[in-house]
């Protein structure tokens, strides 16, 4: 394989063209593991919680288990995207109990690796996942109209066969979650209420740190530009605003980790807090 390939070059980077203006620069807040921690403490799964709450990448230590130990993690496989993504998108895959033939297709794998890795997953390493899958086509069969639910109490109802719905069950109690939550810390980031009209709350961070604008909100992370000069004192105070409790009988808070970049969006690096 030479580095001049077709297939391992990377897809061009849209996120690029998203620049600061003079004198600010990027900043982006990102809830950590996200999906993946919502699944986990759904379905119970004690062993992965601890695993995230110590802050492991399970991400790179499956990457090695899908392609080698003595892979790079962060380089690119044949599909263009790293071993490390191709891991994190196999984990998703498995949660949301989807198929191995799925999984060597989009992850570039033999079927049997596929199929090896989704039952290692779900049944073996982490058999709490499984019996959370188990649990939910059981109650789907049950109902007529099958009603799914998630932490916060909001509801979607299915009228499609129950035997095409598990995927999509799993995946909506996870994602709509996540929704809740990074909507949620938007609030809490800029709670926007001037646009409407109205009195602004006074509690949130930009009622509180003025010194920048709310851009973007993608799935579980929010963009912000800020003044050049006021960039450490916002980073310091996102992840406290970023937090929101998923009421889960173990309450889960999904820690954000904090980029920034004064180039583009497409070159942000971890804010390291300047030592003193």
């Amino acid at each position: 394989m030479t580095d001049t390939d077709p297939y391992t070059l990377p897809p061009p980077n849209v996120r690029q063209m998203v620049v600061p203006d003079p004198g600010y620069v990027l900043v982006e807040a990102d809830l950590a593991r996200a999906d993946a921690q919502v699944c986990a403490w759904d379905a119970n799964c004690r062993e992965l919680k601890e695993v995230f709450q110590r802050g492991d990448d399970i991400h790179s230590d499956n990457a090695r288990w899908l392609y080698g130990k003595d892979i790079n993690p962060r380089a690119l496989h044949v599909n263009g995207m790293s071993f490390r993504d191709n891991a994190k998108r196999a984990v998703h895959l498995s949660d949301y109990a989807g198929g191995g033939w799925i999984l060597a297709q989009s992850c570039s794998l033999p079927r049997a690796k596929a199929d090896s890795f989704v039952d290692w997953w779900t049944r073996r390493e982490h058999p709490a996942i499984g019996e959370w899958h188990d649990n939910i086509s059981r109650e789907l069969q049950r109902r007529k109209n099958p009603v799914a639910y998630n932490a916060f109490g909001f509801r979607r109802i299915y009228t499609d066969r129950t035997d095409r719905l598990l995927g999509q069950v799993l995946a909506w109690i996870c994602q709509s979650t996540v929704s809740i939550v990074i909507n949620k810390a938007m609030k809490q980031v800029d709670c926007a209420e001037d646009i409407f009209g109205r009195p602004r709350c006074g509690s949130c961070l930009k009622c509180r740190v003025p010194w920048f604008h709310l851009l973007l909100q993608v799935h579980d992370s929010l963009l912000l530009q800020v003044e050049e000069s006021y960039v450490e004192e916002v980073a310091r105070a996102l992840p406290e605003a970023m937090r929101v409790t998923v009421p889960y009988p173990d309450p889960l808070v999904i820690p954000s980790e904090v980029k920034w970049s004064p180039h583009n969006w497409a070159r942000m690096e971890k804010w390291q807090q300047p030592a003193i």
